[in-house]
């Protein structure tokens, strides 16, 4: 599976700290600033629970977003709630539906992304999707590193002043099984459970053609200075996996040391680290749930950096 390149999204990002030292922009709807958007009451549209898809979209009525992580042009937006728990696995769907409302239109770009709080109570961005799902949908998976009331901006890539990149959405949050944490160098056994939480990029792949690609979480920490290199078998049948992080983060847009691996099969993949990282190993099979979903998890470190 290929991600997008996002050395495009990280120049955004630094972009906008520039930015923040210029102005104090003033969102429409809400008293968000960009140096500190909260996403203002007026915005805030409901809260998302776990199995349960909501349905909404974006128009000429929506609030406008100023604090644009990865636009250059204001966009519009709504927020949702959403109460997350430490140690839970999380995975975050949205994709562009027709607005029944606007006779059918149906051309919004969805961008998803994830907002918490700082010690101060600032709000900062945690995680961000753009097209992760597929050419057009965004999806977020992750292990929660901290728990508490988040946000969940649904929004679209182009500004709002354009009617032809507007129409529906649908967004839902599935919880995901968590089998463990892997120690140092290790050979872990699991069993993969049965998951709501379909990769849906995976829907693009023809090797997973006719069957759902769902995922189990493992986690992990990756110390500085070490290489890991990870495998993952199974006697029965062939796992797919891929390793992703820091923290919330699953494709590289808010930090260096981004997304990590994606593999089919069991040939090893190794990272070299710079700094302490958090990572989740997410492992799924299209295999019917009846067959056997024994796999294991090879990890091994060395402090040797490689050329």
């Amino acid at each position: 599976m290929t991600m997008p390149d996002s050395s495009y999204l990280r120049t955004a990002v630094r972009e906008i700290a520039i930015l923040a030292v210029l102005a104090l922009t003033v969102a429409a709807c809400t008293r968000d600033v960009l140096i500190d958007p909260v996403f203002g009451a007026g915005c805030r549209v409901g809260t998302l629970t776990p199995g349960r898809e909501v349905q909404r979209a974006l128009d000429e009525d929506s609030c406008i977003d100023s604090f644009s992580l990865l636009r250059r042009a204001q966009t519009p937006y709504e927020s949702w709630g959403a109460e997350l728990s430490k140690g839970e696995g999380y995975h975050i769907v949205m994709s562009h539906r027709p607005d029944p409302r606007r006779l059918g239109r149906d051309d919004l770009d969805p961008i998803l992304e994830l907002w918490g709080r700082n010690a101060d109570g600032g709000s900062r961005p945690l995680a961000i999707s753009i097209d992760d799902a597929d050419e057009l949908n965004a999806e977020l998976f992750f292990i929660a590193p901290a728990g508490g009331a988040f946000q969940v901006i649904a929004g679209g890539t182009e500004p709002y002043y354009e009617a032809e990149s507007l129409g529906g959405y649908a967004l839902e949050i599935q919880r995901c099984p968590v089998l463990g944490a892997l120690g140092p160098d290790s050979l872990s056994s699991y069993a993969l459970r049965e998951s709501p939480c379909e990769r849906r990029a995976a829907r693009n792949v023809p090797e997973f053609a006719g069957a759902p690609l769902t995922y189990n979480f493992i986690s992990f920490v990756a110390d500085s200075g070490t290489n890991v290199t990870l495998s993952v078998d199974a006697d029965d049948f062939t796992p797919v996996w891929e390793a992703f992080g820091p923290d919330w983060d699953s494709h590289n847009h808010l930090a260096e040391d981004g997304r990590v691996w994606g593999q089919i099969g069991e040939a090893p993949a190794s990272r070299y680290f710079t700094k302490r990282t958090r990572i989740t190993l997410a492992v799924g099979s299209t295999q019917p749930s009846g067959a056997s979903r024994a796999f294991r998890v090879h990890k091994r470190i060395s402090n040797t950096e490689p050329k």
